[in-house]
Order: C-alpha cells, then structure tokens, then sequence
C-alpha cells in the first residue's frame, strides 16, 4: 500500500530526472581542441580563439570606421594570402579579393525603405581544386559579418563566426583531397547597416553567378549550441546532409516558423533581393 500511494511521486521524480538529462545532455559542449594537437586539416577551438581575441582587439567594427575597413580586412586577407606557404603538398588553389562595392537597394523591412551604400568591404576567399579548374563553376558559399553595432565589439553577433570561418578556410587549405566543388568564403564587413555588403556580394562580385547553395553563420544571442534558424524552402537536402555529417546536429523547426510569421522582427543576409519595381506606366494619350 506504501509503494503504491508513493508511486505517483516515483514517476514524476523519474520523469523530471530524464527531462534534466536530456537537457544536459542536449546543451552539452565538446572540449575544445587544442591548436599544437590538432592537425591543421581538423578543426581547433584554440586555433578559432586566438583569431576571435586578435578581432576584438581591433575594437568596435562600425561600418566606415578604421577598425571595420582597414585594420579587419587586412588580417583576413593576409591570413588567407598566407595559406599556401603554411599548407605542404596543397591540391587547392587560393584565391583572396578584397571587394568595395556600392548600390543601393528596396527592403520591406520595418516597414520598408531604400539602402543606398559607397564602397563597403567585403574579403572574398575562393578555394577551389587545382588539379580541375571546373571545380570553380560550382560553388558554396559560406559567410558571416565582421562589422558590429554600435557600442560592442560584438563577440558573438558575428566575430565568432568570422573566427571559425578563418579555421575553417585552414582546413580546407591544408587538406590533401582534391575538392569536387569550389568553396566561397564571404568575409563580409557591413551586415548592420541593413545587409549593404551582401548585397554588393551577390549582385555586383564575377563569383557570385557560380553559387549553388549558401551558409549563413549568424549571432542571435550567446552561449550554449549553435543551431539551425532558417533553411531555404525546397532544398531539405541540406537540411538532411548537416543531419548526416555534423557531429552534433542541433536544430529547431520552430525558429523557422518565427522567421516566416514575422514575430520577431529580424532578418539576416540570408534574404531574399526584392523584385525589380514594376515598370512606369505609359505616357497618357
């Protein structure tokens, strides 16, 4: 009678204890990996650490700033430039471009406005298989933003992005097997004044027209998992590739519902250009 009048509260107990781990669980990190016991071609926390400290020592990365358009984009570009001297037997060609685009833009967002901007910065990296030029007709793109709101160096939104994309670009450069398909690198250093940059990438730069398909790293918050925000609508391959292939796979479908149903007004480089406004009417009789 005993155990049956405490088995109610047994349950619950068992219930909330499998709730608590699987949070843990799911919220758990992997130990960083140190930069002198990791090979160059695998991914090091310690490694991606040290570009995220040398980032924020160039202060806050507001777009026109010296921090954003001189002292930023020369670390990259002379990062990547220095690749093929740090990588022995390389089966990839490295191609860096530092690109200052202008234009202008309509956005529907908040409302809706016109963005016009002047010689922005973004560092362009293309990696692709030497031993097969045409490796170069097909690309991903993978990008983040180096630039910051005002008043933050902005650690998370986005200089830890621009840091793994930096270690990630030593992977591939160092690696010994060839690449069936180019990747892209979009180091893009005006994200905060409303997507300038990426617009200038993707209407205005000669790789932009061999892009298949896109990575946008984004901060939204601190601490804890990266996550899957938003997918593209007919490609749940990919979708289906990260499940296959990362380690640990952390995404939520509902963070798209939220983007799609405009609860939270936010938007990313991961957009969509508007249509070209309609044409003028015709001259009256």
């Amino acid at each position: 009678d005993k155990f049956h009048q405490f088995r109610p509260h047994l349950a619950f107990a068992c219930l909330a204890l499998g709730v608590l781990a699987a949070h843990v669980a799911d919220n758990a990190l992997p130990a960083p990996r140190a930069a002198a016991t990791t090979p160059a071609t695998e991914f090091s926390e310690e490694r991606a650490h040290a570009h995220l400290k040398e980032l924020l020592s160039f202060g806050i990365r507001t777009v026109g700033s010296a921090a954003n358009e001189v002292h930023t984009p020369r670390y990259i570009a002379d990062f990547a430039r220095s690749l093929p001297q740090k990588c022995s037997g390389q089966v990839v060609d490295i191609e860096v471009d530092v690109q200052h685009p202008s234009g202008s833009f309509t956005s529907w967002f908040l409302g809706g406005f016109t963005n016009v901007y002047h010689n922005v910065t973004n560092v362009v990296v293309r990696v692709s298989g030497n031993q097969h030029p045409r490796t170069r007709q097909n690309a991903l793109l993978v990008s983040a933003h180096f630039d910051t709101a005002l008043g933050t160096v902005a650690a998370g939104d986005d200089a830890a992005m621009i840091a793994a994309m930096m270690e990630l670009l030593k992977n591939l450069a160092c690696q010994n097997t060839p690449l069936e398909h180019a990747v892209i690198f979009n180091f893009n250093g005006a994200e905060e004044t409303n997507w300038q940059a990426a617009h200038g990438f993707i209407t205005q730069h000669p790789w932009a027209n061999t892009i298949r398909s896109v990575i946008n790293l984004e901060g939204a918050g601190s601490g804890g998992r990266a996550m899957v925000v938003q997918t593209g609508p007919r490609h749940a391959w990919i979708a289906s590739t990260f499940g296959r292939v990362a380690a640990r796979p952390h995404a939520y479908t509902m963070a798209q519902e939220i983007f799609q149903a405009k609860v939270i007004p936010g938007w990313t480089d991961f957009g969509k250009l508007p249509p070209p406004p309609p044409p003028p009417p015709p001259p009256p009789p």
